[in-house]
């Protein structure tokens, strides 16, 4: 007597071949996606760039007792980090406008393949 139990893959729970879920397809270009991390990301790369290049800054003119060219230029870079950060999001966030105008948080352009 063959008293085997069916296989896992054969319960009636599992979906044919032709019954799969509908594939989730994004709205947006991948470089608009990689703009949007990098628009996440400069909320924290503007101030660390500040603290970490003023640290860089500070021990330059310790360690050279003075302010030198270098240390000005690091220290501008530092005042940099933050300001192109904020410039940044201003352009994406226009630029997302611009191209996207009817997208919101409900309706943002994402479609579904069947």
């Amino acid at each position: 007597m063959n008293t085997q139990e069916p296989s896992p893959d054969s319960s009636p729970d599992t979906p044919a071949l032709g019954d799969a879920e509908p594939v989730w397809v994004p709205g947006y270009p991948w470089w608009v996606r990689m703009l949007a991390v990098l628009h996440v990301l400069s909320h924290v790369f503007g101030p660390v760039g500040f603290f970490v290049l003023m640290a860089v800054a500070g021990f330059l003119s310790v360690r050279r007792r003075g302010v030198h060219e270098t240390v000005i230029g690091v220290g501008t870079l530092a005042l940099a980090c933050p300001v192109f950060g904020a410039i940044y999001r201003g352009w994406f966030e226009r630029f997302g406008r611009r191209h996207w105008p009817d997208s919101s948080a409900t309706a943002s352009g994402d479609q579904r393949t069947e």
